[in-house]
């Protein structure tokens, strides 16, 4: 290269690092944004997602805040965005080959870009919060203590989130700081889950709280701060422990989208069987647990799965386990549902579609 020519290199380079650094330019694009945003929308785009999230809380508006729908809109995109992310990371931290019947989305795009997508729709989600407050038309401009609120109610929600999902992974990953007398008990699992599971379900309700500013009916103003929340907290753990229990079934959709028979086992995962087997195979034997052994090698081979399995077929962990979905779905109704003079029809039939096993 000649002199010139370097000088002329030079020349439009430093043009362009001016033209990019000046005050209006706008270098994001929709094409941009899409681009990084793929790992998380490809996810979305399944049929078989559940949206489960979005039915959640048009039924709690309808029961009890009666909110508008642009609100109840952006708050079902919210719940969904940072629940196709969060699978994105599970998959990751699993290791999965499967979800929703597809390839994952780090088999896609790769383990990197598929990271990146699912950490900036964290921060798009709360931009999506944000962004409501600003342009809100029922407020004379921002509502900044309820913006503060609301950022408030996200940032403790989203550390809920990561610090079950952070203990689920201690538990599976850190063995050399386990053994049979630290493994985690029941108390342990239902804990960590309320924070896994159920710390999406409590930021939308919290949020629809916060929205509703107090306009609630008398009736209910208590149950807000109190039941909801732990109705909510119900619901995440019956969720979890239906999906731990449909993962070990070989024929069920579960099972069949995840692409692998049994994938809890491989993983080493502390599901809600698995916790329960090896406490009551320890109680009845003197020979340790076979279970945990199994579970420690993290194993693809059928023939170990189905030995597991079958172990826990031996204790009732099963039937038990079915027995508790159900009676806690009981538990909810009776509790929360039947003894409040409200229409809830619609909030049953989430509750009977999350115990039908």
């Amino acid at each position: 290269m000649t002199e010139e020519k370097a000088n002329e290199l030079v020349r439009s380079t430093l043009s362009t690092i001016s033209e990019v650094t000046k005050a209006d330019n706008d270098y994001w694009s929709s094409k941009l944004e899409n681009k990084i945003d793929e790992p998380c929308s490809y996810i979305s785009r399944s049929k078989q997602g559940k949206q489960f999230r979005s039915l959640l809380i048009k039924t709690f508006n309808e029961i009890y805040y009666e909110l508008d729908k642009p609100i109840i809109d952006m708050l079902s995109k919210v719940a969904e965005r940072l629940h196709n992310a969060s699978l994105v990371i599970d998959d990751i931290e699993d290791n999965s080959a499967m979800r929703r019947g597809m390839k994952t989305s780090h088999l896609v795009y790769g383990v990197a870009g598929s990271l990146n997508s699912a950490n900036y729709s964290y921060f798009l989600a709360l931009q999506e919060l944000i962004d409501f407050e600003k342009n809100d038309s029922s407020q004379n401009g921002t509502n900044h203590a309820r913006l503060a609120e609301v950022t408030q109610i996200f940032n403790e929600e989203l550390l809920n989130l990561h610090r079950g999902q952070g203990l689920d992974i201690y538990w599976r990953d850190y063995r050399d700081k386990l053994d049979l007398s630290t493994i985690p008990s029941t108390t342990d699992y239902i804990n960590m889950v309320k924070n896994k599971t159920g710390g999406l379900f409590r930021l939308m309700i919290r949020l629809m709280d916060c929205y509703s500013s107090f306009s609630v009916k008398e009736t209910f103003k208590k149950e807000r701060t109190d039941s909801i929340l732990c109705l909510c907290d119900y619901l995440g753990i019956i969720y979890q422990i239906r999906d731990d229990y449909l993962n070990l079934l070989s024929d069920s959709a579960v099972a069949s989208n995840k692409g692998d028979f049994a994938e809890d086992i491989t993983e080493g995962k502390f599901s809600f069987p698995v916790v329960l087997g090896i406490h009551q195979e320890l109680k009845d034997s003197t020979n340790g647990s076979r279970i945990y052994e199994i579970l420690l090698k993290k194993t693809s081979d059928v023939v170990l799965k189905k030995e597991m399995l079958s172990l826990l077929e031996k204790f009732g962990i099963f039937s038990s386990t079915k027995k508790v979905i159900q009676e806690l779905g009981n538990t909810v109704i009776k509790t929360y549902l039947h003894s409040r003079n409200i229409k809830t029809q619609s909030l049953q039939k989430v509750v009977e579609s999350l115990t039908s096993v």
